[in-house]
């Protein structure tokens, strides 16, 4: 008896619902949120926007500098502060290693160039920024200096240094 009156139940639903022409209409409200990312990366080819990790370059002692191209490529519109930890010039496989310091590093971007005199080893304050709203990359051409008057006195052989770039949330 119950299972008649339950198919009788659904038969009346269905005929009401098709008798009543369209349904009622129905909404759902969708909400999520945008996922932020920072993005940062030297550029192998400064025409392009693809960032890696890490970066070799040969003629670090050229008298103009060497060549870095940097990016950073985000949608957050916190400000930004792009630090630097650098290391001198160290000779490598010397039992007594020479040191080669870097003296200055300057930083060009669309808003102009800036420069970071480097002094004893620790962390700097390269750039800073605030992002605008959306997919936003801003490209940075840094020129890295070392002391040509230490070059000279210095011996032959191989030399490494290394120029560390982090980002943190500015103020």
């Amino acid at each position: 008896m119950k299972r008649y009156l339950l198919i009788i139940y659904i038969l009346v639903l269905s005929f009401n619902v098709g008798a009543a022409g369209e349904p009622a209409s129905v909404n759902i409200t969708l909400s999520t949120t945008a996922p932020g990312y920072l993005l940062h990366g030297f550029l192998i080819d400064p025409e392009t926007t693809a960032l890696v990790g890490t970066l070799t370059v040969t003629d670090a002692f050229n008298p103009d500098g060497a060549v870095l191209h940097y990016g950073i490529k985000t949608n957050t519109t916190i400000p930004l502060i792009v630090k630097a930890k650098i290391s001198s010039f160290e000779e490598q496989d010397a039992p007594y290693p020479a040191e080669v310091p870097i003296t200055r590093i300057e930083a060009l971007s669309s808003s102009g160039p800036s420069t970071l005199d480097v002094g004893p080893e620790g962390t700097y304050n390269l750039l800073a920024l605030t992002p605008t709203i959306g997919r936003v990359f801003y490209p940075y051409k840094l020129t890295v200096f070392v002391d040509q008057d230490t070059l000279l006195d210095a011996p032959v052989g191989r030399y490494v240094a290394t120029v560390e770039l982090h980002i943190e949330a500015g103020i």
